[in-house]
């Protein structure tokens, strides 16, 4: 037996990610992804989703090379655990987030997915 879709789910993978998109995608079921939850204010959800995603499990750093000036992570880490990160590397994140929104957990896929 097949285990239902949840209405939430927290992937800790990007395998697991793609697994429960594949599977809304299957139902017809629609997807809200949230992160941080800092700009919830100025983008609300326009309906009440099908699955909702916390991309909070996928906040790894995946890569830091300071001398080559890359930093990977996941959409879930948060800006200032990022800007943490940098900083052993003598580098500076400067993401185009407001500083409170930064210190309230905005994270990486947030901006991004502006």
């Amino acid at each position: 037996m097949t285990e239902e879709l949840p209405r939430m789910a927290r992937p800790e993978s990007v395998e697991e990610l793609s697994e429960l998109v594949a599977r809304a995608h299957r139902e017809s079921r629609t997807i809200a992804v949230y992160g941080g939850g800092t700009a919830l204010d100025d983008h609300p959800p326009g309906h009440t989703p099908g699955l909702l995603i916390d991309m909070g499990g996928l906040n790894q750093v995946i890569e830091h090379s300071p001398g080559d000036l890359i930093l990977v992570a996941g959409a879930g880490a948060t800006i200032a655990e990022l800007n943490a990160v940098a900083e052993t590397g003598d580098q500076e994140l400067l993401p185009d987030v407001p500083a409170d929104r930064t210190d309230s957990g905005s994270t990486l896929g947030g901006p991004t997915a502006r």
